[in-house]
C-alpha cells in the first residue's frame, strides 16, 4: 500500500489553510514519500513543507485514512508556519472556512477535513474535531455513540492512572522529587476538570 501525506498548513494571520490548484480542483499539499514511514515520524513532512517554498512544523497527525480500494493510506497532518508566509506562488492560494463553499475541491474527504480544520480558532485545533479524527477509525467497532461515552469516560479514568502511576511509583523512587513533584496535582486538577464537566 503506498503512503500519501497530506499537509494542513495553517497561517499565522487567521484561520487560513494552504490549496494548490490542480486537475481535480484545489486540494491540500501533498507528497508520496519513496519508502513509507511511521505517522509519527515528521522530518519527511517537515521537507514537504519545504518543497513548497515553506518552513512549518509539524504539530500533529490529524487522521489516516487506509484506502484499500485505492491502495492508498493517506496521512493528514497539521503544521503551523514558522515566520511570515511569503508570496503566494502560482496555483496557491490561501483559504478561509468562508472560501470553502465556493471552490471546487479535489475530494469530499478534504473538503470535511478543511472545515473541520477551520472551524476553530485560528491558533489550535478544534477539540470537537481532535475528538472525531481519533475515534474515526474506531467506529468499526462501535457506534459512534458509545465511542463519544468510553471517550468521556477515558477522559476521567487516565488522569487518575496517572496520578496513582507518579504517587506509587515514580515520585517516591526519584532521588530528586522535586523535578516531578508538580506532576500529581496537575493530574488530580484534570479528575476535577472531567468531574466538573460530567
Amino acid at each position: 500500500m503506498r503512503s500519501l501525506d497530506l499537509l494542513l498548513i495553517t497561517n499565522p494571520h487567521g484561520p487560513l489553510v494552504l490549496l494548490l490548484a490542480g486537475p481535480g480542483g484545489w486540494g491540500l499539499p501533498h507528497n508520496a514519500p519513496p519508502q513509507a514511514h511511521w505517522w509519527q515520524v515528521t522530518t519527511p513532512v517537515n521537507q514537504a513543507a519545504a518543497h513548497f517554498g515553506l518552513v512549518a512544523t509539524t504539530m500533529r497527525c490529524l487522521r489516516i485514512v487506509d484506502d484499500e480500494q485505492a491502495n492508498e493510506a493517506r496521512c493528514y497532518y497539521g503544521l503551523e508556519l514558522r515566520g511570515e508566509p511569503g508570496p503566494t506562488l502560482e496555483g496557491q492560494r490561501w483559504v478561509s472556512r468562508a472560501d470553502l463553499a465556493d471552490l471546487k475541491l479535489a475530494s469530499a474527504e478534504q473538503r470535511e477535513i478543511l472545515d473541520g480544520w477551520l472551524s476553530g480558532p485560528p491558533s489550535r485545533v478544534p477539540q470537537a474535531f481532535v475528538r472525531a479524527a481519533y475515534l474515526g477509525p474506531w467506529e468499526r467497532f462501535a457506534s459512534r455513540a458509545e465511542l463519544e461515552r468510553l471517550f468521556d469516560l477515558a477522559l476521567l479514568l487516565a488522569p487518575m492512572h496517572h496520578a496513582l502511576i507518579y504517587h506509587r511509583s515514580i515520585l517516591p523512587a526519584m532521588e530528586h522529587g522535586w523535578e516531578m513533584e508538580r506532576m500529581l496535582p496537575y493530574y488530580l486538577r484534570l479528575i476535577l476538570s472531567a468531574l466538573s464537566a460530567s
